[in-house]
């Protein structure tokens, strides 16, 4: 038998600390004719903006149409059962200065691809929120 788990809302304080604290999220856009989740890493500054490297492609034409996007990230223990997860959103922009370029790319976690673009697009966040949940106890 199982005991029903707990859903507890995170603050803000609490979502953009996991925000600066963690680099590797999930980029959420509306692609042509479909929902579109791409791994990303990021930084977060200032609470407000959340920056990646991206190749030129459909994430720089999201951010060339300031279409509004979404970043998700989670931490999820499978053995105790317990995690958080944090939704922000916002409109997306391509970063084309290029010394704002050039400060993001040596600014940003190093990326899984060795060829990876040197395209920026930024996140500004404009509505966050987040949760924490515990599994359900079982109970024999």
């Amino acid at each position: 038998m199982y005991e029903s788990g707990a859903l507890e809302a995170l603050g803000l304080a609490e979502c953009r600390h996991l925000l600066r604290e963690t680099t590797i999220g999930r980029f959420v856009f509306w692609d042509r004719t479909h929902y579109a989740v791409h791994p990303v890493r990021y930084m977060c500054e200032d609470d407000a903006r959340i920056l990646f490297r991206t190749e030129n492609g459909t994430k720089v034409e999201v951010g060339d149409k300031r279409q509004d996007v979404s970043v998700e990230i989670d931490h999820i223990d499978p053995i105790n059962g317990h995690g958080w997860s944090v939704v922000a959103s916002g409109p997306a922009s391509h970063v084309t200065d290029p010394y704002q370029v050039e400060h993001v790319l040596s600014e940003l976690p190093q990326p899984w691809a060795s060829d990876a673009g040197r395209e920026v697009v930024c996140v500004y966040v404009d509505y966050l929120e987040g949760r924490k949940f515990q599994a359900p106890a079982f109970v024999p």
